[in-house]
């Protein structure tokens, strides 16, 4: 121990008889472990995937597969052994698009939330998920209502009106629950929505939940629907999902991507492999063809994509050599 913290430690001890603070060296603080979110450009934009334990907090407007991407995600952590919970506010978890982007429902606890239930009641359960060591995923925060809030829409006065201490249980809960996820060694994924400021003044959207959930966050990703991506037959097959972070304490902050999500068959990874590859140049782009390691793969993405499809080996190696490189974390 060096003499700074062994000379702290002793002030403190003489300071506090009886509870004396623990103090630590800054190097014994255990570096942040990471979880693939299942997409390589969401994995970029956190910096190496979903961080474990910390807060993660998901806004968007509707369409924008924020749930989606939480399912992705569960999966991911699902593989590599973690229990995980899902907080079904909303009443709107499916279990044929959950088990397309291969989540197992079987060893996934779900909590639908029920007529009547408060935020303080949901909150409580979730804190308590948490605490037993669970990876905990909520979506989403905003349609949660305060006991005080259902008793004010009795009241005809305040119907449609906001006013003082609505989110009052989750500035508690946020208040709390960042000393939970690190000493458990779990994270709390929140879904959040993006709605429209009615006000002529200030911001033109807003998100419920309050300040807190905000700085409670560790990380918090905007997540907005691009173009959609259309058949052969001009029939909507998919769509591109965009996703901006605005906030990271524990990588780079304001890093932006999208990812290609199908309906029949969720995020697309070979188009992920090959922007990541030319990306961190593994694969030659001359004009529109691609070329690796000499070799010339197609003209243009399709053609690229249908060499991956048929050459596995080489998709494994271009896929590997990028995952160690959103790890270093230097682009």
């Amino acid at each position: 121990m060096s003499d700074v913290v062994d000379n702290l430690q002793k002030i403190l001890g003489s300071k506090f008889k009886g509870k004396v603070p623990t103090i630590i060296s800054g190097s014994q603080l255990v570096p942040t472990e990471f979880v693939t979110t299942g997409s390589l450009a969401l994995d970029w934009v956190w910096g190496g995937g979903l961080p474990i334990g910390h807060g993660i907090v998901i806004i968007g407007k509707e369409k924008s597969a924020k749930s989606t991407s939480c399912l992705k995600m569960l999966a991911q952590l699902q593989a590599a052994g973690h229990s995980c919970a899902w907080i079904d506010a909303e009443n709107t978890l499916d279990k044929d698009w959950a088990k397309l982007h291969k989540v197992n429902l079987d060893n996934l606890a779900v909590y639908s939330v029920g007529p009547g239930e408060s935020a303080e009641y949901v909150l409580e359960i979730a804190r308590e998920t948490l605490s037993a060591g669970y990876f905990v995923f909520l979506d989403s925060i905003a349609v949660l209502e305060s006991e005080e809030a259902m008793k004010k829409k009795e009241d005809k006065g305040y119907a449609g009106k906001t006013y003082a201490g609505a989110s009052a249980p989750i500035t508690s809960f946020c208040a709390d629950i960042g000393k939970i996820l690190r000493p458990k060694n779990v994270s709390l994924i929140i879904v959040n929505q993006l709605r429209d400021n009615m006000s002529i003044y200030g911001a033109r959207t807003r998100t419920p939940g309050g300040r807190a959930l905000k700085h409670m966050a560790t990380i918090m990703t905007e997540f907005t629907q691009g173009d959609y991506i259309e058949g052969a037959g001009g029939e909507k097959i998919g769509v591109e999902v965009k996703f901006f972070c605005n906030k990271n304490k524990v990588r780079k902050p304001f890093r932006e991507r999208l990812y290609e999500l199908y309906f029949s068959a969720g995020i697309n990874p070979l188009k992920e492999v090959i922007d990541f590859a030319v990306y961190y140049e593994l694969l030659e782009a001359r004009g529109s063809w691609m070329y690796y390691e000499g070799e010339q793969l197609g003209q243009g993405a399709n053609q690229v994509m249908g060499y991956l499809v048929k050459n596995q080996d080489v998709y494994k190696i271009l896929r590997a050599q990028i995952v160690e490189l959103i790890k270093e974390n230097k682009r």
